[in-house]
C-alpha cells in the first residue's frame, strides 16, 4: 500500500520560514531591539532629529562673540 499524502508542502518557503522566526516568542525581544535602533537611526538621520538638539546648537555664535562678550575685557598698550 501507497504512503498518504500529508495536506500542505513538507518544505516551508524561505519566506515563511523567516516570519515565522520574526513572530515567535522566543524572539520578541531580539526583534523589538533592532526595530527600535532601526527606528533611532532613521530618526537621527532625518531632519526631525533637530528637535532634540539645544537651542544654541542649530544656530552657534562665532567664537570671537562669546569671548567678547563674557570678558568685557579691554587690553590697552
Amino acid at each position: 500500500m501507497a504512503p498518504k499524502r500529508v495536506a500542505g508542502r513538507a518544505n516551508k518557503g524561505y519566506i515563511s520560514f523567516t516570519y515565522e522566526a520574526l513572530t515567535s516568542p522566543e524572539n520578541a525581544s531580539v526583534v523589538r531591539s533592532v526595530a527600535l535602533f532601526g527606528a533611532a537611526v532613521a530618526f537621527l538621520a532625518s531632519p526631525w532629529s533637530e528637535l532634540v538638539l539645544p537651542p544654541y546648537a542649530i544656530h552657534p555664535r562665532a567664537p570671537n562673540d562669546f569671548l567678547e562678550s563674557s570678558l568685557d575685557v579691554t587690553l590697552t598698550c
